[in-house]
């Protein structure tokens, strides 16, 4: 146990086979009451179901499309009040089965690596710090979210920014060209992201921004924007643009004699 990272090693039982490794880490998103959990396993039949009777919280194709590709199977579900917390629970139990299964049937394998990394949701701050000399592995896979059978081989540039406007406060009545509601610059803002990609428009190895949170009040607003783009150009030109938002000088303000 090494930085808070678990690896534990699965001896093979097949001569001169490769050395995989498995990775998963062991966080959750935070998000709203992510730590009261209320899972129930659901049999979906293509019709809505109810997660939470008390609250009237339903989900359907209509809302969740992808629902259509798990018709006639049980799935877990919240009761919609929290993240289910299945990335990355679910890989942690593929792994462990996986392992199990091995043991169980005697199937031949070469040496198996499996380790367990922490801060994922923070930058991937947990992989980043694995020792790789203790996972001297030929292949490696990390087993994370998405649909069954899915392969990704390719990983997007990620960054993000925080665009903080500072308003000019003045009553109502004397505002005339004096107010500057920082509410509406970060909505001019935001506005201007629009025709620039936005993950629910793109594909593929389309680049985009996504607005992920906001805040203000009549003194100050806050944005902030995760960047993604598979295409290194690309990417640090959508970082460029963000960047022309920053003032490139303080103004000179003279301090009175």
């Amino acid at each position: 146990m090494e930085s808070g990272i678990l690896i534990a090693r699965l001896p093979g039982t097949k001569q001169d086979a490769k050395t995989l490794g498995f990775v998963a880490h062991l966080d959750t998103v935070d998000v709203g009451l992510s730590g009261d959990i209320k899972p129930q396993l659901l049999r979906y039949e293509g019709e809505p179901l109810i997660l939470n009777d008390a609250l009237n919280i339903v989900i359907s194709e209509a809302t969740h499309p992808e629902l259509a590709k798990y018709r006639d199977q049980d799935i877990f579900f919240t009761d919609g009040t929290s993240v289910l917390g299945a990335d990355n629970k679910a890989a942690i139990s593929v792994m462990m089965t996986l392992a199990r299964e091995l043991k169980e049937t005697g199937k031949a394998h070469g040496d198996i690596y499996f380790a367990f990394v922490p801060d994922e949701e923070i930058g991937l701050r947990g992989a980043k710090v694995l020792p790789l000399e203790r996972f001297p592995v030929d292949h490696c896979y990390t087993i994370d979210c998405c649909e069954r059978g899915e392969v990704i081989y390719e990983t997007f540039n990620a960054g993000g920014a925080t665009l903080t406007v500072d308003g000019i406060t003045a009553h109502p009545m004397s505002a005339k060209n004096v107010l500057v509601n920082p509410n509406l610059v970060a909505a001019d803002f935001i506005s201007m992201l629009n025709d620039m990609g936005k993950p629910e428009q793109t594909a593929g190895r389309e680049g985009y921004f996504w607005v992920t949170d906001m805040s203000g009040n009549q003194n100050r607003a806050s944005v902030s924007v995760a960047i993604r783009d598979f295409d290194q150009e690309s990417y640090n030109q959508r970082k460029a643009y963000l960047e022309t938002w920053v003032p490139s000088s303080k103004p000179n303000i003279r301090k009175p004699d």
